[in-house]
C-alpha cells in the first residue's frame, strides 16, 4: 500500500552524468579552445545530478527545465568546486535556427574568490548526414566571468560524454516520491519516450530501444573435385548489417571451409571479423562471392578475431588467399518465427497489471523474435581457389553430390540488456536435414562496472533463448 499522501505527490526522476574535455582561457571558438586546451593540458570536467521534480510536467513540452547539482573541476580555477543555480534544459528548440538544443547552465566560485558561469549546449541537427551519437555526446561549452552569460567571456572548449560512463549513468536513474513498481516503470518509460519522441522528430528511426538486424546465410555440404580427386567438404558464410547482435567475436565466424583429406583428417579454414571487404551474398539472386584472406587452423578448432589482428600470426594459424564463387538455385520454404517473449519462469514473478502496462506502452515488444525464411539450395556451379606460399589449389563443386541451405532472416530484440547470439548450422549427410541452433545470452565480463554487469546478466535471463530447429532440405521439400 502507498504511504499516506503518496498518491498526491509528483513522481520525479534523477540521474547523474559526467562530462569531460578541454577549455582554453581567452579563446572564443569551441574547437580551437578544445584543441589548445588539450595541447596545454587544461582539462575541464563536471559531475552533475539532474533532478526532475515532476516527470509528468517535464515531458509535456520541449523546453522544460530541471535542476542541476554537482561539482566542476578546472585546474586554473579549482578542483571539485560546488555548482549553484544549475539548470538543465532538454531539447529546447532554437528560435533562430529550428535546431534542438540540450542546455547545461550553472554558476560557481573559483579558488580566486571570483564568480563564474558555465553555459553549454548539445545540438541535434535536422539533417540525416549528421551523426546522432556525436551530437548527443558533444557539449559546446563557454565559461563567463560573473553570474550569467552577459558577463565577459573567460574561455571556450568542448566537453564530451565518454562511452565508459554510460553504464554508471543508467545505474543512477532513480524514481522519487513513489514506492509503486508500476509508477516507477511508467515514469522511466515516459521520460525515455519523451526523449526518443523528440529525437525521432529529427532523426526518425535512427535511435530506438530496439534493433532490427537483417542477415543472409549460405550453408553447403557435399563434394569438391580437385588435386587428388574428390573430397568431402563443408562450407558456410553470410552477411549481416551493422546492427547484427555481435557477441563474442572470438567464436563467431563469418566464413568457414572444411576439406576432408585422403587419410580421414580435415583441413579447417575460417575467418572472423566485423567488417569484411570482398564478401557478397544475395540469396534471391543465387550468388555468393568472396575474395580475401582465410586462415587455416593447423591445431585445434578455434579462430579468434584478436589472433588474426596480431602483429605476428600465431603458429597454429596460416594465412591463405581465397577466391570463392558459387551460383545456385533456391526453393523457398515457409517462414519460421520464434518469438523472444519473456521467460515464463520470470513472467510469473511480474505483476499482471505491470505486464499489461508494458504491452500498452510498448506494443512493438510483441514482435520481438527471430524471423527466418529457409531456402533449399542446388548449386549450379562453384569454384574454390586457395593460394598459399607453396602454390595454388583449385576445387570445383560437384553439383550432384552437394546439398545446401540458405536463409534470409531478421533479428528483432532489445538493445539493452546486450545479448549475443551463438549460431550453429550443420547439414546431416545421411538424413539431408539442416540443424540450426541459436542460443542467446547476456554479454558479461567486458565492462568496468560490476553492478551493471550483474544487472545485464539478470535481465538477460528474462529474454535469453535457446532455439533448435530441424529443417528438411532434400527434394521432398
Amino acid at each position: 500500500m502507498p504511504e499516506k499522501g503518496e498518491e498526491t505527490k509528483k513522481v520525479g526522476l534523477r540521474f547523474s552524468e559526467k562530462m569531460s574535455g578541454y577549455l582554453t582561457e581567452g579563446e572564443m571558438d569551441f574547437k580551437q579552445g578544445e584543441k589548445l586546451g588539450e595541447e596545454g593540458n587544461a582539462p575541464l570536467s563536471f559531475e552533475v545530478t539532474i533532478h526532475i521534480d515532476d516527470v509528468e510536467d517535464f515531458t509535456k513540452l520541449s523546453g522544460r527545465k530541471a535542476r542541476l547539482t554537482g561539482t566542476i573541476s578546472y585546474p586554473p580555477l579549482g578542483e571539485d568546486l560546488p555548482i549553484r543555480e544549475g539548470v538543465f534544459g532538454l531539447f529546447r528548440p532554437d528560435p533562430a535556427t529550428g535546431k534542438r538544443n540540450m542546455t547545461y547552465s550553472f554558476g560557481f566560485t573559483g579558488k580566486d574568490g571570483q564568480d563564474y558561469f558555465l553555459h553549454g549546449y548539445k545540438v541535434i541537427y535536422d539533417d540525416p548526414k549528421f551523426d546522432l551519437m556525436e551530437d548527443m555526446t558533444k557539449l559546446f561549452t563557454r565559461i563567463y566571468r560573473g553570474s550569467s552569460t552577459y558577463g565577459p567571456l573567460y574561455g571556450a572548449g568542448i566537453l564530451r560524454f565518454r562511452a565508459q560512463s554510460f553504464p554508471s549513468m543508467l545505474a543512477s536513474f532513480t524514481v522519487t516520491n513513489t514506492s509503486s513498481l508500476i509508477a516507477k516503470f511508467k515514469a522511466v518509460s515516459q521520460f525515455f519516450s519523451f526523449c526518443y519522441g523528440e529525437v525521432r522528430d529529427t532523426y526518425f528511426k535512427k535511435i530506438s530501444p530496439l534493433y532490427h538486424s537483417d542477415y543472409e546465410n549460405l550453408v553447403l555440404r557435399g563434394k569438391v573435385a580437385g588435386p587428388g580427386g574428390e573430397r568431402d567438404f563443408f562450407f558456410f558464410s553470410g552477411i549481416h548489417d551493422k546492427d547484427f547482435p555481435w557477441g563474442d567475436e572470438e567464436v563467431f565466424w563469418d566464413a568457414a571451409l572444411i576439406l576432408k583429406n585422403q587419410d580421414g583428417t580435415w583441413e579447417r579454414y575460417a575467418l572472423t571479423d566485423r567488417d569484411i571487404a570482398g564478401l557478397d551474398l544475395d540469396v534471391d539472386d543465387g550468388t555468393f562471392k568472396y575474395e580475401g584472406p582465410l586462415y587455416r587452423i593447423l591445431e585445434g578448432y578455434q579462430l579468434s578475431r584478436s589472433e588474426i589482428h596480431k602483429t605476428r600470426l600465431p603458429s597454429h594459424l596460416r594465412k591463405v588467399q581465397a577466391r570463392i564463387e558459387i551460383k545456385f538455385d533456391c526453393t523457398k520454404y515457409d517462414p519460421v518465427y520464434v518469438p523472444f517473449s519473456v521467460n515464463p519462469e520470470y513472467q510469473k514473478m511480474v505483476p499482471h497489471e505491470l505486464l499489461n502496462n508494458i504491452r500498452e506502452w510498448h506494443p512493438q515488444l510483441e514482435n520481438l523474435g527471430w524471423h527466418m525464411t529457409p531456402h533449399r539450395v542446388k548449386v549450379k556451379e562453384g569454384k574454390i581457389t586457395l593460394q598459399e606460399e607453396a602454390g595454388s589449389n583449385e576445387y570445383a563443386v560437384v553439383r550432384e553430390a552437394t546439398l545446401g541451405e540458405a536463409e534470409k532472416a531478421l533479428f528483432s530484440n532489445l538493445r539493452w540488456p546486450k545479448l549475443y547470439y551463438n549460431y550453429l548450422c550443420a547439414i546431416s549427410p545421411e538424413a539431408h536435414t539442416l540443424y540450426v541452433k541459436v542460443r542467446s545470452d547476456a554479454l558479461r565480463g567486458n565492462r568496468k562496472d560490476v553492478e551493471i554487469d550483474r544487472i545485464q546478466q539478470e535481465l538477460g535471463k528474462i529474454i535469453s533463448r535457446v532455439v533448435t530447429l530441424d529443417l528438411q532440405v532434400d527434394d521432398s521439400g
